[in-house]
This record gives C-alpha cells, sequence and structure tokens, in this order.
C-alpha cells in the first residue's frame, strides 16, 4: 500500500511540473532575445556593412595546389623527354594524342629514353635518401619499382 501511495505522488509531482514548465515557458522566442526586436539571421548582412568573400576552404586549395604542381612535374618531364629526343614539346605532346607510345616515337632511342629516366627517376629517390626523408631500404625497392614503371610507361600502348 505505501509503494502505491508512493507512486502516486511521484507521478503527480512529475505531471505537475510538466504542466507548470509548460504553461510559464514561453514557445518560438528565444530567451536572449528581446520580443519587441525583430527576428534575425547570424549572417544576414545589414545594407551599411557589405558581406565580405568566404575564404577559399583549405582542402581545395590544398588539392588545387597538388594539381599544379603534377602539371609542372608533367611538363618538366615532357621537356626531358623531348630534348632527349630531338623534337618540340608540342611535337611530342601531338604524337601522344594520336596514340603513339613513346617507345613509337623514340624509335632506336627508346632503350636510352628509359635508361635517361630511370637515371632521373634514381637521382631524386638518392636526394630523398640524403635529405633523410626516406630511409635506405625503401630507396632500394623505390628504385626497383621505378625501373619496371618507366619501362612499363616507355612501351605502353595509348588508347
Amino acid at each position: 500500500m505505501r509503494k502505491l501511495i508512493v507512486a502516486a505522488v511521484a507521478a503527480a509531482s512529475l505531471t505537475g511540473g510538466v504542466a507548470a514548465f509548460a504553461a510559464l515557458a514561453p514557445i518560438g522566442i528565444a530567451s536572449a532575445q528581446d520580443a519587441g526586436q525583430p527576428q534575425t539571421t547570424p549572417d544576414a548582412a545589414t545594407p551599411d556593412t557589405p558581406k565580405t568573400p568566404k575564404a577559399p576552404k583549405v582542402k581545395a586549395t590544398r588539392r588545387a595546389a597538388v594539381r599544379g604542381h603534377i602539371k609542372e612535374r608533367a611538363a618538366t618531364r615532357r621537356e626531358e623527354i623531348a630534348a632527349y629526343l630531338g623534337i618540340t614539346t608540342e611535337d611530342l605532346t601531338q604524337q601522344l594524342r594520336s596514340d603513339k607510345s613513346l617507345a613509337e616515337i623514340a624509335g632506336p632511342k627508346a632503350q636510352g629514353l628509359v635508361e635517361m629516366l630511370t637515371t632521373k627517376a634514381n637521382a631524386r629517390i638518392d636526394a630523398a635518401l640524403d635529405a633523410q626523408k626516406i630511409d635506405a631500404d625503401r630507396a632500394a625497392a623505390m628504385k626497383t619499382k621505378a625501373a619496371a614503371l618507366i619501362e612499363r610507361l616507355v612501351n605502353a600502348a595509348r588508347r
């Protein structure tokens, strides 16, 4: 019997508290805002102050920088290849776009082209090793992989 009375009193207290809160709390107006002021959005600009442009997003800026760096490296490699083959970069680009492989463009100089590109890649790997950006095991693995990838790149059929 005691448990029943305690449960009834607790239920009445909760119900009464919820009803009192609902009756006293205003709905739709923030407590920090005065009822006489018009409601505004936080980013709305007043006519006196123009909106300032938002700064570019960090990821988008970083992506654009990486794309630019890749394009620079590709242009540099294209210039090196064209200089080795004795043609202009425009001729090289045009021949690559006409679905020729680097080996077809190079003709008898294809093996020399592979060796030149491998030597340059190995030099960049050695520079990274000297700058302690990579360890000796990683450098050896990269040199092995680079030689195979360059061979495949030169002989790859363009489509």
